[in-house]
């Protein structure tokens, strides 16, 4: 990584065609491009020189390259096995505590915490104006569920935000709203990069790991942050309703910009 007008060759999970992209795994990209100046090209895991934000370790190890790329941020999908050993990873930064207990740096012994989402707000255009009280980002896996039709439906004070959009699309939209409700973690990331008040909602039990990549996230602040609710939970009679909810269960990322300024300092371009 010496050459620093070179493209970065950057790995993160595309889905294949005829599906559209996900937002929190392309996110990675423009961040690093704007803390950087450099150009960001996707890579594939046998080839790329860095791995980002997303639940992808595991993934990556099952490659057969003789040296990993470097990891800045990324995660673990699922609990450990039962006598699981470490990873040993050439790694400068991991998503949370959960990961970090799951692997031996050959790179630093003070592994940096955060993903890189937390960085999200070098993403915004311009300074943010409210135009929505409440935000809705389902997780793809949530799309077609009834009960986001059902919020949308409180009527204009109530925006749909997809996965499917560019990073710097959901980023401004999440900053243009009071409050999100999201099934997607990195809805929840980008919500606290850019101060936005937000609940997971869990519309379903579809997601793969189910609420560990949560927990590993939430883990790097203060205890008792790690918590999800079901549609059941939501009063919808109105916007204002829901955003009072979301205020009043909100507990904020307390120490988000020492993780932010740490993860910056180590991306190692």
């Amino acid at each position: 990584m010496a050459d620093r007008k070179a493209p970065v060759d950057l790995y993160w999970w595309r889905w294949k065609y005829p599906h559209r992209l996900n937002f929190g795994d392309e996110i990675s990209g423009p961040i690093i491009e704007a803390l950087t100046g450099r150009r960001v090209r996707w890579a594939s895991a046998e080839t790329c020189e860095l791995v980002a934000a997303g639940s992808v370790i595991q993934q990556l190890t099952r490659t057969k390259r003789k040296q990993m790329p470097v990891f800045w941020g990324s995660g673990l999908i699922n609990p450990p096995r039962e006598n699981a050993r470490p990873l040993t990873l050439p790694a400068v930064a991991v998503r949370g505590q959960l990961t970090r207990t799951r692997v031996r740096s050959t790179l630093a012994d003070d592994v940096a915490l955060g993903d890189p989402g937390i960085l999200a707000d070098q993403l915004l255009r311009r300074p943010p104006r409210k135009r929505f009280t409440v935000g809705v980002l389902p997780h793809y896996q949530d799309a077609a569920d009834p009960n986001v039709d059902a919020l949308i439906a409180l009527g204009s004070q109530v925006r749909r935000i997809e996965v499917t959009w560019t990073p710097e699309e959901v980023v401004n939209e999440i900053a243009s709203c009071d409050v999100l409700l999201s099934s997607s973690l990195h809805g929840i990331i980008v919500a606290d990069s850019v101060g936005v008040p937000s609940v997971h909602l869990k519309f379903s039990d579809r997601l793969m790991g189910g609420e560990y990549k949560f927990r590993d996230y939430n883990s790097i602040y203060s205890p008792g942050r790690q918590q999800s609710f079901a549609m059941s939970s939501i009063p919808t009679r109105s916007a204002t309703a829901i955003a009072d909810f979301v205020n009043s269960r909100w507990v904020p990322p307390t120490g988000i910009e020492r993780h932010r300024e740490r993860l910056a300092k180590v991306l190692p371009l």
